[in-house]
């Protein structure tokens, strides 16, 4: 979850991100959750990616209505099943209201959220940083992470290191 932070790309979504998950509406997983693969994920849209050698199934545009295991979350991933599923905003009754270009910002979030979450997990960091408080599994690092990664990158490119 993200606390006190901010974003100069989406200030404003992050405070709205706060007062959700300070009420328990929509937050994000801790990466840990584990679900039965339903049919309705033929209906979304779906991708692959390799995490560090695995494939993964990507979900996007999952509607809250239809995947039990969204309830209360932003999205997920499973590794245990190799999927990273990431809810529809607009059938959230939190976010229904939200301007379309702020859901589609918390949903790319999500996404990038979850997809280091994947990449922790296939690299044995989750399951092995018990002694050290689970700090891959934290969800404020995985936030950080995520969240920097954009601007991690553009440092990268301009110094030319990016490959």
């Amino acid at each position: 979850m993200i606390t006190n932070t901010t974003n100069s790309i989406g200030g404003r979504i992050i405070k709205v991100y706060n007062r959700r998950a300070q009420q328990g509406v929509c937050k994000q997983s801790t990466g840990t959750i584990s679900a039965e693969v339903v049919p309705f994920f033929l209906e979304v849209r779906m991708r692959k990616i390799s995490v560090l050698g695995v494939q993964y199934r990507v979900y996007m545009g999952v509607s809250y209505l239809k995947d039990p295991e969204l309830k209360g979350l932003f999205g997920y991933c499973s590794h245990t099943e190799r999927k990273i599923v990431v809810g529809d905003l607009s059938t959230c009754d939190s976010w229904k209201n939200e301007r379309e270009g702020s859901r589609r910002t918390q949903e790319r979030m999500t996404l990038r959220h979850e997809v280091i979450h994947a990449f922790l997990n296939e690299s044995g960091l989750s399951a092995s940083s018990n002694a050290a408080d689970c700090w891959a599994r934290n969800e404020e690092m995985v936030d950080w992470i995520a969240i920097q990664y954009p601007k991690i990158k553009k440092a990268f490119e301009q110094l030319g290191c990016d490959n």
